[in-house]
């Protein structure tokens, strides 16, 4: 059964309707060498769906276990040259510490997540969860795969 969401859903949400989507779509496509099941989840398409500019894009993917910090950086750059990856999280088996307030970054506390990645990607600012083997989508309430 084929049901027309068009109907249901305002023009303004649809993903190719504005560059930021077009461009966050592109970058999915391109992560998808690395990871099929690979999302954008978090405030974009949240902020989207409310028909708002999103301040930034964050992806999620995986890669092999085995793969090193070094591994994981090389094969983003690999899927996207000429750009500037830039780690702001390392994560190991250590304890990871958390800010006292750590409302909105529930998703540090997943033990899974390797390494996050930042770059500026055709002008907007991306940030690139790795998680290792096992990885499990969020339990974002808006995402798009």
């Amino acid at each position: 059964m084929y049901i027309d969401i068009s109907k249901y859903t305002p023009k303004k949400l649809y993903i190719s309707d504005n560059e930021q989507k077009t461009v966050a779509l592109q970058i999915l496509n391109r992560l998808k060498t690395l990871d099929p099941y690979c999302i954008l989840a978090g405030g974009a398409p949240r902020d989207w769906l409310f028909g708002n500019t999103a301040k930034d894009l964050d992806f999620y993917y995986s890669v092999p276990n085995r793969w090193d910090e070094t591994m994981i950086q090389k094969s983003l750059e690999k899927v996207f040259p000429n750009v500037e990856f830039t780690c702001t999280q390392k994560f190991s088996d250590s304890i990871l510490f958390l800010p006292e307030n750590d409302e909105g970054l529930d998703y540090l506390k997943d033990v899974n997540i390797r390494l996050v990645l930042n770059a500026k990607i055709e002008s907007q600012d991306c940030q690139f969860v790795c998680t290792g083997d096992g990885f499990s989508i969020y339990n974002f309430p808006v995402s798009i795969s």
